[in-house]
């Protein structure tokens, strides 16, 4: 994968299933399957990267052991809904104060580009 990148970059699509029925599409319910002929996946965004340097031990430090990413640090517009989802932030919460722990790093959501000098 290292050398993929290098040579190729790579390209993702992310799709969402929109709700347009809360009877049909319950949010609180995560066992009821939402019918795709009521809320199609539709394409929300592409990302795209130009080759890079997938791995580096500067990076993996930088990124693995010193960063908090998730879904509640976006746009409050943005965030998950449903109770699962809700469990799941405390989750993410304490999965980054045990990393913190453990390795004994500060863990904070990147604020701006970071170069990591690869």
């Amino acid at each position: 994968m290292v050398a993929f990148f290098k040579t190729n970059g790579g390209e993702w699509e992310l799709r969402a299933q929109l709700c347009t029925d809360l009877a049909l599409m319950p949010i609180e319910n995560a066992a009821v399957v939402w019918p795709e002929d009521k809320g199609p996946f539709r394409r929300i965004a592409r990302i795209k990267v130009k080759p890079q340097v997938a791995w580096s031990e500067a990076r993996s430090s930088s990124v693995d052991d010193g960063m908090s990413f998730s879904p509640w640090h976006g746009l409050a517009a943005h965030r998950p809904l449903g109770g699962i989802m809700r469990s799941r932030r405390q989750v993410y919460e304490m999965a980054k104060r045990f990393r913190a722990e453990k390795n004994g790093r500060i863990i904070e959501e990147p604020r701006e580009m970071v170069t990591f000098g690869d």
